[in-house]
């Protein structure tokens, strides 16, 4: 099963000083197309907004959004096809729930397992989440089991199980991408946006947020008077 490298190891932060726009150093080259769709990263702004070369073009990309839609579509897959598994959580971490929370979550307990979600009580209206899906990583469980519960109150009015399906694995993607505000190293940037090309370059979010700016070679050349030389 794929497995994003920005749910292991990958994804240890940037040791040392780190500078708001960070671009990697490398000897002039001549100008020149490049008639082709390989990713070259070039840097972060604001640790926040990927700057990558893909092809020709210039593109910005949200690293969280991005890296969420990536997790969505895989997830989303492996569900479709059956093939969705779970991986127990190490440390699982107890939360504070409402009587009626707690309740609406062990109505759908069984379902939430048919999502790679292993959820238990853990005394009166305390729960512990002891497993997600594979490849999901490191999600904070609070947060998570908030969204999670609101997507849980409006299952009632939703009759397709693929709808159902779709809101609760989105908010697991959205807890398990990359968060605005983490530095990444050029190889884990380069990692990120090859996987977001071959999910398709989805311009949105499953939330319906956007994934991506892109400037294309006539573009630039346009706003920089090279047309016509």
């Amino acid at each position: 099963m794929l497995e994003s490298p920005l749910t292991s190891s990958t994804l240890s932060a940037r040791q040392g000083s780190e500078t708001q726009l960070a671009f990697v150093s490398e000897a002039a080259e001549p100008y020149a197309r490049v008639p082709s769709t390989e990713v070259i990263a070039l840097g972060q702004i604001n640790r926040t907004f990927l700057v990558v070369q893909v092809g020709g073009d210039l593109t910005v990309i949200d690293q969280h959004t991005a890296h969420e839609r990536v997790l969505f579509e895989r997830l989303f897959r492996t569900w479709t096809t059956h093939k969705l598994e779970a991986q127990a959580l190490l440390i699982p971490d107890p939360v504070d729930l409402s009587p009626a929370q707690a309740d609406l979550l062990q109505r759908y307990q069984g379902d939430l397992e048919k999502l790679g979600l292993e959820i238990e009580p853990f005394g009166a209206s305390t729960v512990l989440i002891r497993s997600t899906p594979v490849g999901l990583g490191q999600i904070d469980a609070g947060m998570f089991l908030q969204d999670l519960i609101e997507d849980l109150g409006l299952w009632d009015s939703i009759t397709s199980l693929e709808a159902r399906a779709r809101s609760v694995l989105a908010s697991m993607a959205c807890h398990g991408a990359v968060r605005a505000g983490r530095p990444m190293r050029l190889e884990e940037i380069k990692a990120l946006v090859e996987e977001w090309q071959s999910e398709g370059e989805i311009t949105t979010c499953p939330h319906g947020r956007r994934t991506s700016f892109r400037l294309t070679t006539d573009e630039l050349e346009k706003m920089f008077g090279r047309v016509g030389w």
